[in-house]
């Protein structure tokens, strides 16, 4: 079933995650100014769909729900509309302990997340928009990073316990390989037509998304940065093409930090304090924080910078063992989070 819920009702992001983490809600029932935040173990979340997830729920909220939290949210954005799926024991999302429960194409059309592979097993998983069922990627067995293109056709993930970076058809088929030497945290399908991805240096590659040869971006040694600091993670093509955001990993929660990387230049830039973050259009920066607030901040892609201050927008989301927050966004102002557990590895 589906509820429209009226977007001058609520006061904060609060308020929004109550009515949508309340099956009982039914419009008029909280008061301006109401407490409230998202989070915990199978809490609600700012949402327009739900998927329910071993250690919480899974949620894609469009911009306009972020909007309501950000006082200078782009004007126009939309009422958000809530649909709530659930989904059978059999296709139910399983939470990986290292990386990302889930990624949505940039065009919105595909979900792809880790599944189950019976018996007790894990594979990637398909929910295309519009259709009540989701459906396993065989062959796929065992995956640790994972990112889908843009057109959501095909998506790139390590194969197994290997360290290949390897592409496959969302509908199935024979996987081909990409690269050698692939870590598991982070990847990102970019619309230039590159595939970034974490190296087994710890460092930024890519590699051209119908093969060849990878491109070493960025290697921690180069890094002007404490002995033991500087492993990059959690790469994200801003629009533009020019410039990469990317984690960079201290010795302690307290010297982790989010920066862009030009790629023209090759000068990396510090931007926020944080374990991972993400661009959202139409500009804004997801940061996520050691105490698994996720915020954010205007932004502008052109100059890369943040145009205003971060603000937390949702509290209580899962981090996997690296740390990082688990929560994708994609080109069309979509977000994806899961809330629950989990401490940093």
């Amino acid at each position: 079933a589906t509820q429209r819920l009226p977007a001058d009702r609520f006061a904060t992001i609060g308020d929004v995650n109550t009515a949508l983490g309340d099956p009982g809600y039914r419009g008029g029932g909280l008061a301006r100014g109401a407490a409230g935040a998202g989070g915990g173990a199978g809490g609600g979340g700012v949402a327009r769909w739900f998927w329910p997830a071993a250690t919480g729920v899974l949620a894609i909220a469009p911009i306009g729900f972020a909007s309501m939290a950000m006082r200078d949210a782009a004007p126009g954005a939309s009422a958000p509309l809530a649909l709530r799926i659930m989904m059978p024991d059999s296709q139910r999302i399983t939470n990986p302990t290292d990386f990302m429960s889930a990624v949505v194409s940039d065009d919105g059309s595909t979900l792809v997340y880790v599944g189950p592979e019976p018996p007790n097993s894990t594979q990637l998983w398909v929910k295309r928009r519009g259709e009540v069922e989701g459906y396993p990627i065989r062959g796929t067995s065992s995956p640790t990073m994972f990112t889908v293109s843009p057109d959501g056709s095909e998506v790139a993930y390590i194969l197994g316990s290997s360290s290949q970076l390897a592409a496959i058809s969302t509908a199935g088929g024979t996987p081909r390989i990409l690269a050698d030497s692939a870590l598991s945290l982070g990847g990102d399908w970019a619309d230039d037509g590159f595939i970034y991805y974490q190296n087994f240096r710890s460092g930024i590659s890519r590699v051209p998304e119908g093969g060849g040869d990878a491109e070493l971006l960025i290697d921690p040694a180069d890094l002007d940065r404490p002995s033991g600091d500087g492993d990059l993670a959690w790469p994200q093509l801003v629009p533009g093409g020019r410039q990469l955001l990317v984690s960079i990993w201290g010795t302690t929660p307290a010297t982790d930090s989010v920066a862009l990387f030009d790629l023209e230049t090759r000068e990396i830039r510090p931007l926020a304090v944080g374990v991972n973050a993400e661009y959202l259009s139409p500009g804004y920066l997801l940061v996520g924080q050691t105490d698994r607030t996720l915020s954010a901040a205007p932004f502008d892609p052109e100059s890369g910078r943040m145009t205003g201050p971060l603000r937390s927008i949702v509290d209580g989301l899962r981090n996997v063992q690296s740390g990082a927050l688990d929560f994708r966004s994609n080109a069309e102002g979509t977000v994806l989070y899961v809330t629950g557990g989990g401490t940093r590895g």
